[in-house]
């Protein structure tokens, strides 16, 4: 109990002293384990402003015997929990569950040795929200990894479960690995009760790893990599689609193209509320000296897809994770040993994967910083291991594992919208775009009056702050350059604030505007002196950011 409580004060210190970015709550123990227990990777996922976790934990003292378990939030905050529930009661090893949920419906699927020998796929859910439960169904099995080695197997093996579940209306898919030689599919038509026979959807020379399903109206969408290309030395990321809730399949389609000398492997998908289907993998160089995140993203169903490198990575496994929030929001997490250390990162993605934010370091702290060399990257002996991301009304909500505790963490951080880096300036910011005024709600507009108006290698005024800024505009305009609406006319502006206004969609003449192309100007002429490192005296006007509007 003293190593908890002083952890908790630690890191509590540690986020005042270094992370300043975004509102994080401070790290809590979800599940804390005792001594003579083990707790192994699981799954996160929220629904109707619920959390919903599964995980496996060893029995006593006997680490190769894992059950399966779950918990829930029981307010729509994250701050209480409910009690954990076992789910399995065999003989042998449950590991690796994987969560799929729709309102009350709790779908779980896990790989369980109980009948000795290989392993299987079993599945089970919960109609109540998780308060009773179906009996373990087996489904398939797996003849791959020997999971017997799993609790003293290196994390940086286990690339991704070679499962996957989602579920849409009665309609549950799930992928699978099998033999990691190709994908399989299962689905069931009446939310879980029953199961058609196995569909082979890749046929393949070599082997095919981290399938991944999502689904929408009648559209299913898998993903997963292989090296059919490149007679095993390389990898690509790979899809097919079903336009009929998986009764026929369409052909395989490659969709990186990494060249000769990359790989590109463990793909992570969702789909948002408008159908758009977001896409992250990581891409290595055959060297390893290079590991890059991308993100991919289609906004016709699978037709056509936009390629976006995302950041530069310091390991070959970042254990990522990708959700859709409320509106055109994206969430990303994933694991980095950047700094010797192995934390967990955040990044946010605005109009619908567009603009992203910069990596957010959350808060964190990692308790041993023993490293070891591999492949040319370091390695952390105890990292953090990012486990699932999800969305509520009232909060991003994340979920990891410390290796070093051998223990789940929570933390979440309250919606705030945040400034971005783009090609059009990172002061401006507009929610949602697309915007539609025929719905009677307004557009929400929020800018940033910098604290340093010129080029970083200039030194701002002694005291630090900027005075503010006499005269600030914020007006839209058509993309014919016809002014439709001041919203902002030469107010002053404290700079190094975030300002908030709304727009009702009306032009000067109270008409509500047609749909179309807009643009949107934050604009300042106030000029600040700034001394060079030569001592001369140089103006600037940095303050001229325009932004696209849809109007749909």
């Amino acid at each position: 109990m003293g190593k908890i409580i002083y952890l908790i004060v630690f890191i509590f210190i540690s986020i005042n002293k270094i992370y300043s970015l975004g509102n994080w709550s401070v790290p809590r123990f979800l599940l804390p384990r005792s001594s003579n227990e083990a707790i192994w990777l699981g799954d996160m996922v929220t629904s109707d402003n619920t959390i919903h976790l599964v995980y496996s934990k060893s029995l006593g003292d006997i680490y190769n015997w894992y059950e399966i378990y779950y918990m829930k939030s029981i307010d729509d905050i994250g701050e209480r929990f409910s009690k954990e529930v076992r789910l399995t009661n065999s003989d042998g090893c449950s590991v690796l569950p994987v969560l799929a949920v729709s309102g009350n419906h709790i779908h779980i699927i896990w790989w369980d040795s109980r009948e000795g020998g290989n392993f299987y796929l079993y599945y089970k859910h919960s109609l109540d929200g998780g308060n009773t439960w179906s009996e373990d169904k087996k489904l398939i099995e797996y003849k791959g990894f020997d999971f017997k080695k799993l609790p003293y197997v290196n994390f940086y093996d286990m690339e991704s479960n070679p499962a996957d579940i989602t579920v849409n209306g009665n309609y549950v898919h799930i992928v699978v690995a099998k033999d990691d030689l190709d994908i399989y599919y299962i689905r069931s038509t009446d939310g879980g009760n029953t199961f058609d026979s196995e569909i082979r959807l890749t046929n393949d020379s070599w082997p095919s790893y981290a399938p991944v399903v999502v689904s929408k109206n009648n559209s299913v969408h898998v993903f997963w990599y292989d090296s059919r290309d490149w007679a095993g030395d390389k990898t690509e990321i790979y899809y097919k689609r079903s336009l009929n809730n998986g009764s026929t399949w369409e052909a395989d389609r490659k969709l990186t193209y990494c060249g000769p000398y990359h790989y590109a492997r463990t793909p992570r998908a969702t789909i948002d509320t408008y159908n758009i289907i977001h896409l992250i993998y990581d891409s290595s160089s055959i060297v390893k000296t290079s590991e890059m995140l991308y993100y991919m993203r289609s906004t016709d169903n699978g037709v056509s897809w936009t390629d976006t490198f995302l950041t530069q990575l310091h390991c070959k496994n970042i254990f990522s994770h990708i959700t859709s929030g409320l509106k055109d929001d994206i969430h990303i997490i994933f694991t980095d040993f950047r700094e010797k250390l192995g934390e967990v990162y955040y990044k946010y993605g605005f109009n619908f994967g567009s603009i992203w934010s910069e990596d957010i370091r959350l808060p964190i702290t990692t308790y041993s910083i023993s490293y070891r060399i591999e492949d040319g990257f370091s390695y952390p002996n105890a990292p953090n291991i990012a486990m699932g991301i999800g969305v509520t009304d009232k909060a991003v909500n994340i979920v990891w594992y410390d290796s070093y505790w051998n223990a789940i963490l929570y933390s979440r951080e309250s919606f705030i919208e945040r400034l971005f880096k783009s090609e059009e300036g990172n002061n401006l910011l507009i929610s949602p775009n697309p915007y539609s005024p025929s719905n009677g709600k307004n557009l929400r507009i929020l800018y940033k009056i910098p604290s340093e108006m010129g080029p970083s290698s200039f030194i701002p005024p002694l005291s630090g702050i900027m005075p503010p800024l006499k005269e600030v505009y914020l007006k839209v305009y058509t993309i014919s350059g016809e002014l439709v609406k001041t919203l902002i006319n030469g107010e002053e502006r404290d700079t190094g604030w975030l300002y908030e206004t709304n727009w009702d969609g009306k032009n000067e003449r109270g008409e509500t505007v047609c749909r179309g192309l807009y643009l949107i100007n934050l604009y300042s002429p106030w000029k600040y002196t700034y001394l060079n490192s030569r001592g001369d005296i140089n103006e600037y006007v940095r303050l001229n950011e325009v932004k696209k509007l849809v109007i749909k």
